[in-house]
């Protein structure tokens, strides 16, 4: 992990709406953000079929697939 990560984090923290929201999960593209949300709202909500739209961009990931 970056040492910039604990500093930004040390700033978020005050400023979210809520205190439950206290976990960070930092990624290197966008990509990688779509894919970790499909799979957490999958593992979350134990659904397996997710809407999406043909074409889209993160054709790339487990999610375009």
């Amino acid at each position: 992990m970056s040492r910039t990560c604990p500093h930004l984090i040390e700033r978020l923290l005050p400023i979210l709406p809520h205190p439950s929201l206290d976990s960070f999960f930092f990624t290197n593209s966008g990509s990688e953000v779509v894919e970790t949300a499909f799979k957490m709202a999958r593992d979350i909500r134990h659904k397996q079929n997710i809407i999406m739209v043909q074409g889209a961009y993160h054709r790339r990931t487990f999610a375009g697939y």
